[in-house]
C-alpha cells in the first residue's frame, strides 16, 4: 500500500477551487475607489484660481559676466525660492521650504568658500530663501563670492 492517499480527479478540482477562491479573497481590492481624472482636475481647478498679485524683479550678478536682470510674476504667498524656480537662469536649489539653499545659478555652485547670497529691498535675507516671503515690487538681488567679499558691499 502507498503511503500517500489515492486523490481522485474531483477532489483534486475542488480543493484546488477552494485554494483559489481563499487565494482571490485575500488579494481583493479595497472598494474605494479614487479617480484619477477627479484629483487632477481639481489639482488643475486650484491651480488656475491662483492668480498673480504682481511681480518682483530679480538681479543676479553672474561672476565674469554681465547681471541678469529679469522681471518675475508672483502669486500671494511668494517666497525667493518659488520666485527662483520660475528664473529663465539655470538653477539648482537644494532643499526646500525652510531648509532650501541655491547650490548654483548658470553652473557657478559653491565651491572653496564661495557661494550665493541674496538681498531682498537692499538689505540681506535673515532667513533662507524658501522662508522669506516677498511682495509685489520686491527687488530680490543674487551676489557670489566669499562671505568677507559679501558681506564687504
Amino acid at each position: 500500500m502507498s503511503a500517500f492517499p489515492v486523490l481522485s480527479l474531483s477532489r483534486i478540482a475542488s480543493v484546488g477551487f477552494a485554494l483559489l477562491c481563499i487565494a482571490m479573497v485575500g488579494c481583493g481590492q479595497s472598494t474605494a475607489t479614487i479617480d484619477s481624472s477627479e484629483t487632477e482636475n481639481a489639482a488643475a481647478e486650484s491651480a488656475s484660481d491662483a492668480k498673480p498679485v504682481g511681480t518682483v524683479k530679480v538681479v543676479v550678478d553672474i561672476p565674469e559676466g554681465e547681471s541678469h536682470v529679469e522681471e518675475i510674476a508672483i502669486e500671494e504667498g511668494a517666497t525667493v525660492e518659488t520666485v527662483m524656480q520660475d528664473c529663465s537662469l539655470e538653477t539648482s536649489i537644494r532643499g526646500s521650504g525652510e531648509t532650501a539653499f541655491m547650490a548654483s545659478i548658470n553652473g557657478h555652485g559653491t565651491e572653496a568658500g564661495k557661494g550665493w547670497i541674496f538681498k531682498v529691498g537692499g538689505e540681506f535675507a535673515s532667513q533662507g530663501m524658501g522662508a522669506t516671503v516677498v511682495a509685489p515690487g520686491n527687488e530680490i538681488h543674487w551676489l557670489y563670492g566669499t562671505s568677507a567679499e559679501l558681506n564687504a558691499e
